[in-house]
């Protein structure tokens, strides 16, 4: 194709015509610019089959965190069900106020149980990902507007 174009450019500049010369160069440049739009429009395609396919993963990722962290909720639930009773009988303790031996053990098992752990949810693994390669952007709202 390219040597058939060469011959026309060729020919033209040798006829000496300027007027079907610029012609031909005005559509020669149509070309290029439509070349480059179609080029252009490729590659947002891509970029945006790129862009939906990381939504995808983020968002199931973040599902799997959000699953982790319901699931450790559950489990501290669990634990402070099982710490009330003690702080129960640590408040009764304290009303008596006559007992010294049960009101210091009533302190230790309520200090004991304060000072254990509750929970720690550390499940952001995803969303720091996201932050650190400047991909919070990707979701989109699944709302129409």
């Amino acid at each position: 194709m390219i040597p058939f174009f060469r011959k026309i450019r060729k020919k033209m500049a040798d006829d000496n015509k300027p007027l079907k010369y610029m012609r031909y160069a005005f559509g020669e440049i149509i070309l290029v610019v439509i070349g480059i739009l179609i080029a252009l429009s490729i590659n947002n395609w891509n970029e945006d089959q790129r862009n939906k396919k990381s939504e995808k993963y983020y968002l199931n990722q973040m599902k799997i965190d959000l699953c982790a962290d319901s699931l450790i909720l559950s489990n501290v639930s669990i634990d402070l069900k099982k710490r009330l009773p003690v702080l129960q009988n640590f408040l009764q303790e304290l009303h008596k106020e006559n007992n010294k031996e049960s009101f210091n053990q009533a302190i230790k098992q309520y200090i004991n149980t304060i000072l254990s752990p509750i929970f720690f949810i550390n499940n952001n693994a995803t969303y720091n990902e996201m932050e650190s390669s400047a991909k919070l952007g990707i979701i989109k709202s699944s709302e129409k507007k």
